[in-house]
């Protein structure tokens, strides 16, 4: 991954990858939509490596990363809901760094409840009904970009690299 190696994660590429809702889908159209014909240049690599760097959970055959995809499953508003991603990341009593700390979150599944966004905080309240404001940079969306690993052929395979519902 840190090579940026565009050859080698095309290897991995299922031919049938699913990366955009309506859009063809496949490896070529993939490596075009992706632009991985240079090397390291491609805006994939931060997004692959935001996404691997969390984790994996599986769900039947596949295994899905960020595992928050996993974890966040069931009734909830996929837009309204987060993960907090950093262990410990402050949860305060306002969209500052000075307000008064409400709890310490620790992987929490997070429902936003006010997003100007502009500033680099989000209102959220918790499964427990505290509320509060957490920093973006220590959550992530459940529809950001997730990746699903499916055996194919014999071998493991990236089979979904997408974001969105």
């Amino acid at each position: 991954m840190r090579q940026r190696d565009s050859a080698a994660l095309l290897s991995i590429v299922a031919p049938q990858i699913e990366f955009s809702f309506g859009g063809s889908g496949g490896r070529a159209e993939f490596a075009r939509a992706w632009q991985l014909r240079g090397p390291g240049t491609s805006p994939i690599w931060p997004e692959l490596e935001a996404v691997l760097r969390l984790g994996c959970a599986r769900e039947g055959g596949t295994f899905w990363a960020p595992s928050l995809f996993v974890q966040s499953a069931g009734p909830r508003d996929p837009f309204a809901t987060w993960v907090a991603v950093r262990s410990g990341a402050p949860l305060h009593t306002r969209p500052d760094a000075t307000g008064a700390p409400v709890a310490r979150l620790d992987w929490d599944v997070l429902e936003a409840e006010g997003d100007d966004g502009e500033s680099g905080w989000l209102r959220v309240g918790l499964a427990d009904g505290r509320r509060g404001f957490v920093r973006r940079a220590d959550i992530r969306s459940v529809l950001d970009y997730r990746a699903g690993f499916e055996r194919v052929g014999g071998r493991w395979m990236l089979t979904v690299f997408i974001a969105g519902d």
